[in-house]
């Protein structure tokens, strides 16, 4: 404080509490902060690794396609050794919890028969859900139905 301002509870400095974080709660913070980061950098070790990993789904598919080129192989051949080697794979792009999720989803089952078979609650169902529906780019079940079962939307 200032000379000209006595120490005081009521002469606290602008955008104090008054009140002092404890030695254990400063720690806790410290550790909980540090345990976030970390997450953090696993998601994003994770994303880096899922991304890598449909890098080499696309070149196996260029490399398909370049081979069905030598081969002489017509189009709709080409396409369906694409739609073999493919189909799958952008699968791999999601994470466990999410692939069992959208693979439960495609067989039809409710959000309460997905949780009693995850022993997770329905909350967390949806919230899985939601987190998957914004990965794959879709809004509804028959959306991720048919992206479980085609692949994503090519822009071809």
């Amino acid at each position: 404080m200032g000379p000209d301002r006595p120490e005081g509870p009521n002469n606290r400095r602008p955008g104090s509490h008054g009140a002092r974080e404890s030695g254990a709660a400063s720690r806790a913070r410290a550790a909980e902060d540090r345990s976030l980061r970390s997450d953090a950098q696993d998601d994003a070790a994770d994303d880096r690794e899922r991304a890598a990993d449909a890098r080499d789904a696309e070149q196996d598919v260029r490399e398909l396609e370049q081979d069905a080129r030598e081969r002489g192989m017509d189009d709709r051949e080409a396409q369906d050794a694409r739609d073999r080697v493919g189909a799958a794979a952008h699968l791999d792009a999601l994470p466990p919890r999410q692939r069992e999720i959208i693979e439960m989803i495609a067989d039809g089952m409710s959000n309460k028969a997905i949780a009693d078979r995850l022993f997770i609650s329905p909350d967390t169902v949806k919230t899985h859900i939601r987190a998957l529906y914004a990965r794959i780019g879709v809004v509804s079940r028959t959306q991720a139905v048919h992206w479980y079962e085609h692949g994503p939307r090519r822009s071809d």
